[in-house]
């Protein structure tokens, strides 16, 4: 069984302090209005971002809108 620790206080943009670099390519499915995204990238630690999100469903147009005004 690995051996697993729990992080306290540790929230999902937090992930990014354990890549290495700044040459790192990132992906996130799901990008609604592109709040997560955002944080990503304004990380600098990715040279290549893919937001992937059909905007269908509970997700519209206004939000795809909102997501490019973010991250493009």
């Amino acid at each position: 069984m690995p051996d697993i620790k729990l992080l306290e206080d540790f929230h999902r943009q937090d992930v990014v302090q354990f890549l290495k670099g700044t040459d790192n390519t990132g992906i996130e499915l799901g990008v609604a209005q592109g709040i997560f995204s955002e944080r990503m990238i304004q990380s600098g630690k990715f040279s290549t971002f893919f937001g992937v999100d059909m905007y269908a469903d509970t997700h519209d147009t206004e939000e795809y809108k909102g997501a490019l005004k973010k991250v493009g």
